[in-house]
């Protein structure tokens, strides 16, 4: 079993920013998953995005058994919570993002935005229609909304373990998936 950790955005396209606290997605995913790398029990791989038409491709030659691509929400400052994407005709994806919704919630006790089935034309919908495993977009809190981000900051070793033990329920549930259809 192997999970693909997709860190959101890149060093030109850094994503959405705290202004507060002067950090953007890229940079807080960069270290997240790091960090997260390093207690993790399931083989992995860690994706750097090249450039966003290419990422479905340079996923797929990894053959992961599925894919998390890590990203942080932003809007209007005031906007807060967490959510998990996932492609809308993708019944095991919708499984996988209601796992780590469900511990990614315990862990920062945010808003709960619930998770939400994108189609292609969807903004992140691009990456979950063309990578070949089921693929989640975690957005686990508003990195503009200064109050989200320091709660997340605060409970950041709390989150990193939800998405580990998420992670490996989900694993488990793909492995179940892969015995019943043989």
């Amino acid at each position: 079993m192997k999970v693909a950790l997709v860190v959101g955005h890149s060093r030109e396209s850094v994503g959405a920013c705290s202004k507060r606290f002067n950090i953007c997605e890229h940079q807080y995913n960069t270290e997240f998953v790091s960090d997260l790398s390093k207690i993790l029990d399931v083989k992995y791989v860690v994706i750097h995005r090249q450039s966003l038409m290419t990422l479905p491709n340079t996923i797929n030659k990894e053959k992961p058994d599925f894919i998390i691509s890590f990203h942080c929400n932003a809007f209007d400052t005031h906007a807060s919570g967490c959510e998990m994407l996932y492609y809308h005709k993708s019944g095991i994806g919708k499984k996988c993002a209601a796992i780590l919704q469900r511990k990614v919630l315990l862990a920062l006790s945010n808003k709960n935005r619930d998770i939400k089935a994108k189609t292609s034309e969807d903004r992140g919908g691009f990456l979950l229609r063309y990578t070949e495993a089921p693929c989640i977009i975690a957005e686990p809190f508003f990195i503009d909304n200064d109050m989200d981000f320091a709660n997340a900051q605060v409970c950041r070793d709390a989150l990193l373990f939800a998405v580990k033990e998420a992670i490996e329920e989900i694993a488990n549930y793909i492995e179940k998936e892969k015995q019943c259809k043989r």
